[in-house]
């Protein structure tokens, strides 16, 4: 290794500026980490930026409840919603580059190139790595302790000889029944977006003689492009997302051949919008046209796992998993538009799966990390690990785990090998969700403490308007919090000009997320009024388990409706039964109902179980309607406070946020007890965020409340409170 008089030295270099990056940049800055991010493009975000305007998809997909993701991408997403509420792509951009710029141990680099030279130690680490900043003719050497490749592509790592695969594995190496029969080099191909609007007048559109030619809907096979369905107000935004092509292609070598071939296809697309058929495009023109195509895939480097179907169909729990995914295993054919196929094929997996530590990190690569799309998985995998809410996940996983590593003065794989949980701990602390995991924190005196409510909201569900259709059979699942239940009631509507009969049964089950009734605890007639909906109740005199699994199943004789909330109750979930697949499939909402005796599920001390997120149980105390409401700590000695840490709900069911959640807390106070009367210790009345945390000079009291004043809307008629977990920090006086 030659000597490089003014390089550039940081501990964490972070190679690539999209969700990853960002999340990866962040979360090491934060620990302390000297960290400098270089990215190639003028703008951060990647394939979120205004550069391609793709969607950011992630955990809360399909029938997932519960699963978007949290820590740094969560912070950004919930900070655009408030500031960038028509989710204007230029102003997301800024977002994140204020972001990033906040932090003070964090460098940027734009319009920076790094990989063209990489240099090794005699132990195969990189050690200095060239970088261009071509706008101002700046190049200089980077070294780094720790390196992580979030670039997609990944030059740093191929350069730096780290292993990886392009194309599509063989079914037998991992008996992946998603994969061909023999391994190929086809990729998930690549898409351009557009945006559109309606100006209020006809405007004709010209085709260039280079566009493709697309006459009539029959040569968009299964290409959904009905304006009804795809249009937002007056505008059309992200464009379509199967305007695919190059998966046979190499996504690196050939990537200005496949943006050429992507924009001929868009025009020719519009083309058809505009001139073939009746598509009602009469007023609307191109507002916006992509230069970048967004990818999906290219290089997945090798670590010392390689995620693959198996695991995300089975969920396997790797005793070293530092994030999730909830998106389904997603491939698309390689030919991507030119297909006579449907533009993609999902496998919806059960339930979240784990991502392991050891995919993150090079097999050969001493003090390499990677993370985002080229991580180390399979093709088939791939198809679901890509997306971009999962990417800053496993970014914020990596960057945390670079951090402390270079805290100890290690690397990835010793760093694997000794301080998991520690590294599980710290993602925790930082709002990631790790599935199965409980946060540990020996600081936290909230656990100490006798902890009780202004009120605690009822398990039941009293308002929503949509009729849903019984046959088939529905359930409604919830976790009991009582020892027994007299009575059961129900919210019923014939669908004919007669009472409606059906049969109500109660169920005892092993889980709420995968329906299985094992005991039939009891069961009634029930009579669905006509004309007009009601409540209709049903004896099921039954002993319950307190923190056990029920289900209500409805089963019609004559047909009738349940009427539903599209609110997502955390501690119920319904389902209906599904004739062709012979199953009960999970869906939104929440049916109406009401039990006796009454059951107060969300107990204020939720906010200290560790968990700050629905699993199957709930894992927040909710409030009964009206604000303000109040919780309570209070400890058997006077304690000293000098920090606290609030995780407020969000809404986590939604998958995309365009305005601050409705369930946010917006204003609230911490008090301490002042021997009569209670005392301000802190109060914010703008609050958009789900985690805030608060440093204050020492206070000293036996009891402290926090007080919810405000929402930023909750349900029609019920702003409550809702929070997930309170931590509280300082030391007992006595």
């Amino acid at each position: 290794m030659s000597a490089h008089a003014g390089a550039v030295s940081t501990q964490v270099a972070v190679i690539g500026g999209g969700l990853t990056g960002v999340s990866a940049a962040i979360a090491a800055a934060r620990l302390g980490a000297r960290t400098t991010l270089i990215q190639d493009r003028p703008v951060l975000g990647g394939n979120s930026s205004s550069e391609v305007r793709m969607h950011i998809c992630g955990g809360a997909s399909g029938h997932h409840r519960f699963g978007r993701e949290t820590g740094i991408i969560e912070e950004l997403r919930l900070e655009n919603a408030y500031r960038n509420p028509f989710d204007r792509p230029p102003l997301w951009d800024w977002l994140l580059w204020e972001s990033v710029r906040r932090e003070p141990a964090l460098t940027l680099w734009l319009n920076t190139r790094a990989g063209e030279q990489v240099e090794l130690s005699a132990d195969g680490a990189i050690t200095h790595v060239l970088c261009r900043q071509a706008h101002t003719e700046k190049s200089f050497w980077l070294q780094a302790d720790l390196f992580i490749d979030c670039s997609g592509d990944g030059e740093v790592a191929m350069r730096a000889g780290a292993e990886f695969r392009m194309g599509r594995e063989a079914r037998s190496e991992f008996g992946e029944e998603s994969a061909p029969e023999k391994p190929d080099h086809a990729v998930l191909a690549s898409s351009l977006m557009f945006e559109a609007r309606d100006v209020g007048r006809p405007v004709p559109f010209h085709p260039p003689s280079w566009a493709k030619d697309f006459p009539g809907d029959q040569d968009l096979p299964f290409r959904h492009h009905a304006l009804p369905r795809l249009a937002q107000g007056t505008g059309l935004g992200k464009g379509f997302w199967w305007i695919e092509f190059g998966g046979w292609q190499d996504t690196i070598g050939e990537d200005e051949a496949i943006r050429d071939e992507l924009v001929a296809i868009l025009f020719g697309v519009w083309d058809h919008l505009k001139n073939h058929g009746d598509h009602g495009m009469e007023n609307w023109v191109l507002d916006w046209i992509g230069a970048v195509p967004g990818k999906r895939e290219s290089r997945r480097f090798l670590g010392d796992y390689i995620l693959c179907q198996r695991d995300i169909e089975k969920q396997t729990l790797f005793p070293d998993r530092v994030a999730y995914g909830g998106w389904p295993i997603d491939l698309h054919p390689p030919e991507g538009i030119f297909s006579p196929e449907p533009p993609c094929d999902q496998r919806q997996a059960a339930d979240f799966y784990s991502i392991p530590l050891r995919s993150l990190y090079s097999k050969n690569v001493p003090n390499l990390l990677f993370a985002g799309r080229n991580l180390s998985a399979s093709h088939v995998a791939l198809g679901s690990t890509r997306v971009m809410g999962t990417c800053a996940l496993v970014g914020q996983a990596a960057g945390t785990a670079a951090a402390m590593a270079v805290a100890r003065g290690l690397r990835p794989r010793e760093f694997a090998e000794h301080h998991v949980h520690h590294l599980q701990q710290q993602l925790l602390r930082d709002d990631c969700y790790i599935i199965g995991l409980r946060r540990e924190d020996p600081g936290d005196l909230a656990p100490k403490s006798h902890i009780t409510a202004s009120s605690v909201r009822a398990l039941e569900e009293r308002t929503g308007e949509e009729r849903v259709p019984v046959p088939p059979a529905v359930v409604q699942g919830f976790v009991a919090s009582e020892s027994r239940i007299a009575q059961a009631a129900v919210f019923l509507l014939s669908s004919s000009g007669s009472p409606a009969r059906a049969r109500l049964r109660l169920y005892r089950s092993q889980s709420l997320k995968h329906f299985r009734p094992e005991e039939l605890l009891a069961e009634a007639e029930v009579l669905a009024p006509a004309g007009e909906p009601g409540w209709v109740t049903a004896q099921l005199d039954a002993p319950l388990q307190p923190g056990s699994f029920y289900f209500l199943e409805l089963e019609p004789r004559d047909p009738l409706f349940w009427f539903a909330s599209a609110e997502e109750l955390p501690g119920t979930q319904t389902a209906r039964w599904q004739e062709t697949g012979e199953r009960w499939q999970r869906r939104r909402g929440t049916f109406r109902f009401q039990l006796s005796p009454v059951h107060r599920l969300y107990r204020p001390d939720w906010v200290v179980s560790g968990i700050a997120r629905p699993e199957e149980e709930p894992n927040l105390w909710l409030s009964e309607a009206g604000l303000p409401q109040w919780l309570e700590f209070e400890f058997g000695e006077p304690t000293l406070l000098s920090e606290v840490t609030f995780l407020f709900d969000t809404d986590l069911g939604q998958q995309f946020i365009s305005t601050t959640p409705a369930t946010c807390v917006k204003g609230y106070r911490l008090d301490r007890w002042a021997s009569s009367h209670w005392q301000p210790v802190l109060e914010e009345r703008e609050n958009h965020q789900r985690l805030r945390r608060h440093r204050f000079s020492p206070v000293t009291s036996h009891r402290y409340r926090l007080t919810v004043l405000e929402t930023w809307g909750a349900p029609p008629g019920r702003p409550e409170a809702r929070i997930y977990e309170v931590r509280l920090y300082g030391t007992p006086v006595g």
